[in-house]
């Protein structure tokens, strides 16, 4: 379930970055295109999403893994003896 959110968000955030890079593409003046080769430009436009999406794919299930884990680390701590957790949180936090 957590994989199939991940990648929809990814996704999502994919074709909203492919529709502002077409819009902005579509803003550029005629002479940008007489200047820069339409390979060039075609090849920003698909290499550079496709690495973006990259890695968002690999760093953004371990982001969002740490944190559940750092949060559960935190409740399990203040569960089992609140003095003694909110001690190590503020130690670690200087």
């Amino acid at each position: 379930m957590f994989a199939f959110l991940t990648w929809r968000t990814i996704k999502y955030w994919s074709y909203e970055m492919r529709n502002y890079m077409v819009a902005h593409l579509l803003r550029m003046p005629l002479y940008y295109y007489d200047q820069h080769h339409s390979e060039s430009v075609r090849s920003l436009f698909t290499n550079d999403l496709f690495v973006v999406e990259k890695t968002l794919t690999d760093r953004f299930s371990n982001y969002v893994y740490y944190l559940v884990l750092g949060i559960v680390t935190i409740g399990a701590m203040l569960w089992l003896n609140v003095q003694f957790a909110l001690v190590l949180i503020t130690v670690t936090e200087h």
